[in-house]
């Protein structure tokens, strides 16, 4: 490999590096956290895919930035698969591209004031859609957006359709002419591009024929469109100039169960896929149980919330096979004695489950604690939308034990909840430790043993 020190150039970039591997190429160059990466093989990277793809040629050149402002140009030999080993600050070094759409059930614009700033930023960008699951409208893909989706084959992506209808559509997305959906994704479909797609029901808008056509439509580009699912509107208490939207009630989640239940046998057939599926919140507002995990085939859309709870369901029974097999086990760490379960209402009644559970197997005593939403509003249910205040309100004068496990769906990946409390401030106001890291109740149970026998994360 090669370099050479360029001066100071005052290129301005937001390819910002976080972090560098240990042992990479990297490292060995000294490049440093901090620098910025200006150039990747002669080009000005937009995102980490340019990047990505760059790094995994055999020839790659850099030109970073240091940040005292020196520029170290390399040019690097290596193997396809050996990576250079950088991490940077954010996957998009142009800025995230902002959603032009004023859906009445937008969560930004549901937020509570005073938070942070990020938490306003309406995001609706196909790189995310690819990157990380984001659901997206392509309402504001440019055609040059387009030809990169379809030259890089950026698949899978994942798209809010709300309705093939465009008059439906657009009342939701609140535009008076929007980008024509149906033959945009058609043209992804030619493309072989393969998309995972959502319909949030706004009860009396695209529920209803509306709703026939958006299923018929999306079903007829399949396997390209490979899944479709059907989501509840999310409402909290802070909707001021909002438009009006009702809430999906127990009769109408059930109806719409049932309607993608019968399309569901009809895919199979002509198909070979069941393609629809209804989000496990339409199973807790209809009250009823879960499908069985068949039903999930792939689990393709399970960060929407369609699949969790099975996945939850059948872990637990997983664990109580091994207790009936291992029924005089104990507590395995002996400084653990009570323990509290912080869940939000929806997830309640398996929250239960699990401490009755842990109660018979590992002689804990477990409190559960259910915490009703007071920053959204109690209308919002799920554990991920929990904040840190609500939950230190709920647990300040009680008894918490040895240790408190919080839902790890309700922090981000710096530990922080959504009112910006992160779980060492939650620890500290209760003196007491806290554990977001558990997801599924077979990870709890890791936590509880020993630190020298828990797995290796």
């Amino acid at each position: 490999m090669n370099f050479s020190a360029s001066g100071n150039v005052g290129k301005p970039s937001k390819a910002t590096i976080s972090e560098v591997e240990p042992g990479s190429i990297a490292e060995e160059l000294g490049i440093r956290p901090g620098s910025r990466l200006l150039e990747i093989n002669g080009r000005i990277p937009q995102d980490v895919i340019d990047y990505r793809l760059a790094d995994a040629e055999e020839q790659v050149s850099l030109l970073i930035e240091s940040a005292d402002g020196e520029v170290l140009a390399v040019e690097i030999e290596k193997d396809p698969d050996e990576r250079t080993g950088l991490t940077f600050e954010s996957d998009l070094f142009d800025g995230v591209r902002r959603c032009n759409n004023r859906c009445p059930f937008c969560f930004v614009d549901q937020m509570p004031p005073h938070r942070r700033d990020t938490l306003y930023v309406r995001d609706d960008d196909y790189r995310l859609s690819f990157l990380h699951g984001n659901f997206i409208t392509l309402s504001n893909l440019r055609d040059e957006d387009i030809d990169r989706i379809l030259r890089l084959r950026l698949s899978p992506l994942h798209i809010s359709v709300h309705a093939t209808d465009e008059t439906v559509r657009n009342r939701i997305l609140g535009v008076k002419k929007g980008r024509a959906i149906l033959s945009l994704l058609r043209r992804l479909a030619e493309n072989e591009i393969e998309m995972n797609t959502q319909v949030v029901i706004s009860p009396g808008i695209n529920d209803g024929e509306a709703l026939d056509q958006t299923i018929s439509d999306l079903s007829s580009l399949f396997p390209q469109v490979a899944t479709l699912s059907m989501v509840p509107v999310g409402l909290t208490k802070h909707r001021q100039e909002l438009r009006l939207v009702d809430a999906v009630s127990p009769d109408l989640a059930g109806r719409l169960i049932d309607k993608v239940d019968v399309c569901r046998t009809d895919f199979h057939k002509r198909l070979g896929a069941h393609f629809a599926f209804s989000a496990d919140e339409m199973y807790v507002i209809a009250r009823r149980p879960v499908p069985p995990t068949e039903y999930y085939e792939d689990f393709a859309q399970l960060e929407n919330g369609v699949g969790l709870i099975r996945i939850f369901e059948d872990d637990l029974s997983d664990l109580a096979e091994r207790h009936a097999a291992d029924s005089e086990s104990s507590c395995a760490d002996d400084n653990l004695r009570e323990i509290t379960l912080v869940t939000g209402t929806a997830a309640a009644p398996w929250i239960a489950r699990l401490g009755e559970l842990l109660s018979e197997w590992r002689s804990i005593s477990v409190n559960i604690v259910c915490v009703r939403n007071q920053l959204f509003g109690e209308t919002v249910t799920v554990a991920g939308l929990l904040c840190g205040e609500d939950i230190l309100n709920e647990l300040r004068d009680r008894e918490v034990g040895d240790i408190v496990f919080v839902p790890g769906v309700s922090v981000d990946r710096d530990n922080r909840f959504l009112d910006d409390m992160t779980v060492l401030d939650l620890s500290r106001h209760l003196q007491t430790p806290v554990n977001a890291s558990a997801r599924w109740p077979s990870e709890l149970i890791a936590q509880l043993l020993p630190p020298h026998e828990r797995p290796a994360e």
